[in-house]
């Protein structure tokens, strides 16, 4: 039974027992890697717009996809943290 929970959670059996014991609420967010891939594809492009702007290779940027990029990504993390609570 123990390990079938542990399972569900997607946790070692060790680690379920102890956050169990402690009474800690265990939450399983489906699809934060997917969040955290895009996230990081988003903080990569700002660095290079930043860098090409500093190093004055570019003087005007059309953030607009990079915005929609964001927005979409706020919206899958908005959907996660509605399962959790």
């Amino acid at each position: 039974m123990v390990v079938k929970k542990a399972e569900e959670f997607c946790l070692p059996v060790n680690d379920f027992v102890i956050r169990s014991a402690l009474l800690k609420k265990i939450v399983v967010a489906n699809g934060i890697d997917e969040v955290i891939r895009q996230q990081k594809k988003i903080g990569n492009n700002l660095n290079q717009l930043t860098r090409l702007a500093h190093e004055g290779r570019i003087y005007s940027v059309d953030l607009r996809e990079l915005l929609e990029e964001h927005k979409l990504v706020t919206e899958m993390l908005g959907e996660i943290l509605k399962e959790v609570k």
